[in-house]
C-alpha cells in the first residue's frame, strides 16, 4: 500500500484549517463533485477524497463554496501532489493544489474566504 507523503518544502504562506462545510468543486470536470477542503492558504489548498488516485485528471480550475454558496468562481490551480492518508480500512486521499494567476478580485475574495471560513492556523 502507498505510504503517506511527507514534504520538507517550506511554505510561503501560512495554512489555515478549513471549517467543516468549506468545499472545492472541480469546475473542469464533466460532472462536478464537491470535495471537503482540509486546509487553505493564499498559495493553495488541500482537499480530501475517497477512492482511487486521480490519475491523469488535470485539475486546472476550482470553484470554492461554503455550504451551497459559491464564494469564488474559476480559481486557476496547478497540481502539487496527491497522497494516501487513510488506514488499512479506508482509502482516503489528500490532493494538494497551488493557486496560479489569481486576478486581483479573486485574491480579495480568497482573503475574505480564508478570514470567514477557517478556524485556526496550522503550525
Amino acid at each position: 500500500m502507498e505510504s503517506k507523503l511527507q514534504s520538507n518544502r517550506r511554505r510561503t504562506h501560512p495554512r489555515y484549517q478549513a471549517r467543516d462545510r468549506a468545499l472545492a468543486m472541480v469546475s473542469s470536470a464533466p460532472v462536478g463533485m464537491p470535495y471537503h477542503i482540509i486546509d487553505i492558504s493564499k498559495g493553495g489548498l488541500a482537499f480530501r477524497y475517497l477512492g482511487e488516485k486521480m490519475e491523469g485528471q488535470q485539475i486546472t480550475q476550482l470553484d470554492l463554496y461554503y455550504n451551497d454558496d459559491l464564494c469564488i468562481k474559476n480559481v486557476p490551480v496547478t497540481s502539487v501532489g496527491d497522497c494516501w492518508t487513510g488506514s488499512d480500512l479506508t482509502d482516503i486521499r489528500r490532493n494538494c493544489l497551488a493557486f496560479t494567476g489569481l486576478s486581483s478580485e479573486q485574491q480579495e475574495q480568497l482573503d475574505l474566504y480564508i478570514k470567514q471560513y477557517t478556524v485556526s492556523p496550522i503550525h
